[in-house]
């Protein structure tokens, strides 16, 4: 009998909704434990470089149009599951769902895969998490952890800052930084305050603030303070007189055609024009692309242009006709690319054609002249699940109650 405000066409609405989810959700665990296969295939045969990729991670991204933190997560279940037999065998059956199987690749050793796939099956992912937080001799199967800053605009633009795995005298310095930030913004507020009294009423927020104006202060060569570190770091090309383009740096090689093209597209730098080593023109200093224009480039196209690559920052501005063939540097002829397709494509690993301007209208290929487009899933004309896929009970775990042998 149906309970209270519950009806029974609810309930069956509710057993056909539970039917459809176990049929789907079996099809959906069975498909990703393909995928995952075939990345795996993919890292044994190194079959995702090429077209200045920087790592597997960026070519699943690109090829399976999914977000960096997902292609990040298939890329490590490839190269986890080989040592989880089990695991794996009840992922290709549909039984465990890829949140479960996140879970196990991160944490669990390979003598305990047959006891962890068990236990997957039965708890729901918050559930499974929580007891392996708990697992004796735990730890990621991955390298050690590298050092990672990551900063910009969420959804809601609001801008965020995150900073993991920095050695401790590192995150020291940096923490001893924000503390003399947050001490210099409270002494402005309050001039009279005595030495080393408590910064109170001053916010992280408003000393890292004030760290990065610090920062700009001081490395900004209109204030003197980083002047030095500014022309240390200017590039001066010397170029030969009369119609041979010949050229090289300060004190350095002669640049190949490719370096030469590179630098004349973007760069901050000094001509200086030689005839048989006597110089007889010293160029303004000066950027290729002025800062106003460089900015409504970067703020167009958000990101490198090459399909699959997320590279935002650092970017370069690339002439599309190159500078040396009459290219002028104007919005039709200016696109952004990270340093590492703009070495490709000025070592004719990379083609770039097409019009800048619109967002759809540049064609890229490889160094074999294939097209280099983000594929369009496609579907099967028959979703056949492979396996079954029974939803965990999710019945409360208290977790003094679990114990691992």
């Amino acid at each position: 009998m149906a309970g209270a405000g519950h009806s029974v066409e609810s309930e069956q609405a509710a057993e056909v909704a539970d039917a459809r989810i176990a049929r789907l959700m079996g099809i959906i665990n069975a498909a990703t434990a393909e995928l995952v296969s075939v990345i795996k295939g993919v890292l044994e045969t190194d079959a995702w470089g090429g077209a200045g990729l920087r790592s597997p991670e960026q070519w699943v991204a690109w090829r399976a149009g999914v977000s960096p933190a997902r292609a990040s997560d298939l890329v490590r279940m490839a190269r986890r599951l080989p040592e989880l037999a089990v695991v794996e065998s009840a992922f290709a059956d549909g039984r465990l769902s890829e949140d479960s199987v996140k879970l196990i690749a991160k944490r669990v050793p390979a003598e305990r895969d047959a006891e962890v796939a068990e236990l997957a099956q039965v708890m729901t992912v918050p559930q499974l998490a929580r007891v392996l937080r708990a697992l004796p001799g735990a730890e990621p199967a991955e390298a050690e952890v590298e050092a990672q800053v990551s900063f910009g605009h969420d959804d809601g633009g609001r801008w965020s800052l995150r900073a993991t795995g920095l050695e401790a005298e590192r995150g020291a310095l940096v923490g001893k930084a924000l503390h003399a930030a947050r001490d210099a913004v409270f002494r402005a507020r309050h001039p009279e305050a005595k030495d080393g009294a408590w910064p109170s009423g001053v916010t992280w927020s408003e000393a890292l603030e004030r760290m990065a104006l610090a920062t700009l202060d001081a490395l900004d060569p209109a204030s003197g303070g980083g002047r030095a570190a500014s022309e240390r770091y200017q590039v001066v090309v010397h170029v030969s007189a009369g119609d041979d383009p010949a050229a090289h740096l300060h004190l350095g090689p002669a640049l190949t055609s490719s370096a030469r093209r590179r630098i004349a597209c973007d760069a901050s730098l000094r001509w200086v024009l030689e005839d048989e080593g006597r110089t007889v023109a010293w160029g303004r200093r000066k950027r290729t692309v002025p800062t106003p224009l460089r900015l409504s480039i970067e703020e167009r196209d958000r990101g490198c242009r090459v399909p699959g690559c997320t590279q935002m920052r650092w970017l370069e501005v690339h002439h599309l006709k190159h500078v040396e063939d009459g290219g002028e540097t104007v919005p039709e002829n200016l696109l952004c690319l990270c340093g590492r397709h703009h070495d490709d494509h000025h070592q004719g690993r990379l083609g770039i054609a097409g019009d800048p301007a619109r967002p759809d209208g540049l064609a890229f290929t490889d160094r074999w002249g294939r097209d280099l487009t983000r594929p369009s899933p496609n579907p099967p004309d028959d979703l056949a699940a492979r396996g079954t896929w029974v939803a965990p009970s999710g019945e409360r775990l208290d977790g003094h109650s679990f114990v691992w042998s």
